[in-house]
C-alpha cells in the first residue's frame, strides 16, 4: 500500500465506525488486538486495501495482518483516538480485569454492548447513520435532511435537548411537507379552499396535523387510499409525530419542566429513519394522485 496516501484512503470516522463494529465481535483485550480487528474487517468491507504479496484476514479470521509500520501507525492513531471517544461515551472503559487494570488493555461496557449489538441504523456513527439514512431515504427534501444531520451530531456531543429539538423540527418540515402535497391532491377546488381556510385558523403545527389527520382519516374511510399507507395513516404516522413533538418540547420549551435522556434520544433516532420513510412514500403518494373526499 502507497502510504503517501493515507488520508485519501481512510479517515477518522471510517475507522471510527469500524471500531464500533469490531468491538461487537472483539468485547476485550489489547490496543494492539482491536487493531488487528479493524484491520481485518476494514479489509472485509474494501475499506482497507490488502498490500500485495501478504495472505489476506479473510481466508483466517485468527490470522495476525502483517501490517506496514507506517500504515499502522497512521490507522493506529485513529483508533486510539476512536476509543477515546467511546470512553467518553461510556462505550468501553479501560483495563480488562483486576489483572489488566490500565492502558492499553480495555473492556466493553454492558451499555457499549447494548449499542454496539444493535442492528443499523447506529447513531453513536454519525456518518455511517446519515448514509444508511440517505440509503432508506432517499428523495427526503433537504431541510429534514439537515436538521437530522444537526441532531445526530448534537447527540453525539451529549447534547441530548438539542438534537430532540432537531428531531422535531425534522417530523414537522416533514409533515409540513405532506400537508403542502395533501392540498395539492385535493381535486375539488372549493373543496381545497376550504381545507385550506381550515390549516390557517392556527398557525401551531399541532393543529396543523390535527386538520390533516381528520381528512386522512376521512380518505381511508372512504377507502381512497392504497392499503400500504393506511398502516402509516393510522399508527406510524401518529406514533412518530406525537413522540417526536413530546419530546421536542420537553428539550425545547423552558416553561415544560422535564429531561431529555441519552436513552431515549438514541430510539428516536433510529425511529425517525422508518417514520421518515413512511412518511415520504406519503407525500409522494399526494403529489402524484387525485384525491376525492
Amino acid at each position: 500500500m502507497n502510504t503517501t496516501t493515507q488520508s485519501s484512503e481512510i479517515g477518522y470516522r471510517e475507522v471510527y465506525s469500524l471500531v464500533l463494529e469490531a468491538l461487537s465481535k472483539k468485547g476485550k483485550g489489547t490496543f494492539d488486538e482491536l487493531i488487528n480487528e479493524v484491520f481485518r474487517l476494514g479489509e472485509e468491507k474494501g475499506t482497507i486495501q490488502v498490500p500485495s504479496g501478504r495472505k489476506s484476514s479473510r481466508m483466517e479470521s485468527s490470522f495476525q495482518p502483517e501490517i506496514p509500520g507506517q500504515y499502522k501507525s497512521w490507522v493506529g492513531e485513529l483508533v486510539r483516538q476512536a476509543m477515546w471517544e467511546c470512553l467518553i461515551k461510556g462505550l468501553l472503559i479501560f483495563g480488562s480485569d483486576e489483572y489488566n487494570p490500565m492502558w492499553p488493555f480495555f473492556r466493553i461496557t454492558d451499555h457499549g454492548n447494548s449499542v454496539v449489538s444493535s442492528q443499523p441504523p447506529q447513531p453513536y456513527d454519525p456518518d455511517g447513520f446519515i448514509q444508511y439514512f440517505e440509503k432508506h431515504v432517499p428523495d427526503v427534501d433537504h431541510v429534514v435532511k439537515e436538521y437530522l444531520i444537526e441532531a445526530v451530531h448534537s447527540f453525539n456531543s451529549g447534547c441530548n435537548k438539542a438534537s430532540a429539538v432537531m428531531m422535531g423540527c425534522a417530523s414537522e418540515k416533514l409533515i409540513l411537507l405532506l400537508i403542502d402535497k395533501f392540498q395539492y391532491s385535493i381535486s375539488d377546488a372549493a373543496e381545497k379552499e376550504k381545507i385550506k381556510k381550515k390549516f390557517a385558523r392556527n398557525w401551531t403545527i399541532s393543529h396543523k396535523y390535527n386538520v390533516l389527520k381528520e381528512y386522512l382519516d376521512r380518505i381511508i374511510s372512504a377507502r381512497n387510499i392504497p392499503r400500504e399507507h393506511i398502516e402509516t395513516i393510522s399508527s406510524e404516522l401518529p406514533a412518530g409525530f406525537e413522540l417526536l413533538r413530546r419530546i421536542r418540547n420537553v428539550g425545547g420549551h423552558p416553561d415544560i419542566p422535564g429531561e431529555v435522556d441519552a436513552d431515549t434520544v438514541f430510539l428516536n433516532l433510529r425511529t425517525f429513519v422508518e417514520y421518515a420513510k413512511r412518511v415520504v412514500k406519503l407525500i409522494d403518494f399526494f403529489s402524484s394522485n387525485k384525491v376525492e373526499l
